[in-house]
């Protein structure tokens, strides 16, 4: 089972503290919820569609370590839908660069660096 987001959509003007924005949260292509953060260092905060989705996401989330406790598995889903809305926004970051901008990497720098 792997979590995926579209339509995800980021205000930088909005981000102080945490990245500003908006997405919809699939799980095995599925809908089942909407992610959201406000920017102001506060955790993401998940919208599921339904109980079964909630479920369905927390015992994905926690398949690595299945002794987790209910809290320790929300905390590792925040941690993966974070990481997962980051990378979405690089790589959206990325395509906008390479069609607008010159985008080049030096070869001392790790993968995944790119400056414009």
């Amino acid at each position: 089972m792997t979590f995926s987001i579209k339509a995800l959509r980021v205000n930088r003007s909005l981000s102080e503290e945490t990245l500003c924005f908006s997405a919809t949260l699939y799980l095995n292509r599925r809908r089942v919820g909407h992610l959201k953060n406000r920017g102001h260092g506060g955790e993401t905060e998940i919208d599921f569609l339904s109980k079964l989705a909630e479920t369905d996401a927390l015992s994905t989330a926690c398949s690595s370590k299945p002794d987790a406790t209910t809290q320790e598995c929300w905390g590792m889903l925040h941690d993966q839908l974070d990481q997962l809305v980051h990378e979405t926004y690089q790589t959206q970051q990325f395509k906008d660069w390479c069609r607008h901008k010159t985008v080049f990497r030096t070869a001392d720098q790790p993968d995944g660096e790119w400056h414009q």
